[in-house]
């Protein structure tokens, strides 16, 4: 998130704080500057963030998913285990298609 404030000098000072990132300051004599310069150290920084999550977390693996499925069984009749094995089968295959395109 960031914040623009006026100094007592007449500059603009803008500060760039997201969670899990070292907070970024920069003073500048307009506004519109602080701004901009703001924007895009949000818009990079969340760039990372994106490409940090779309890398580990929506990989599942294939042994977690059976012993989900293998859990299920107990409580479960075998035709609605093996429509999520379907399931599962397809949003794996999904997510690594997805993942493949970055």
């Amino acid at each position: 998130m960031a914040t623009i404030a006026k100094r007592n000098t007449g500059t603009w000072q803008a500060r760039v704080r997201i969670h899990g990132y070292p907070e970024q300051v920069k003073t500048f004599d307009r506004k519109r500057d602080a701004a901009e310069w703001a924007r895009d150290i949000e818009a990079a920084t969340r760039e990372k963030l994106d490409r940090r999550r779309n890398r580990y977390g929506n990989q599942i693996s294939q042994s977690t998913i059976n012993r989900y499925l293998a859990a299920l069984s107990v409580a479960f009749t075998a035709s609605t285990v093996a429509g999520l094995s379907l399931f599962t089968h397809w949003l794996l295959g999904r997510t690594h298609r997805s993942n493949a395109h970055r």
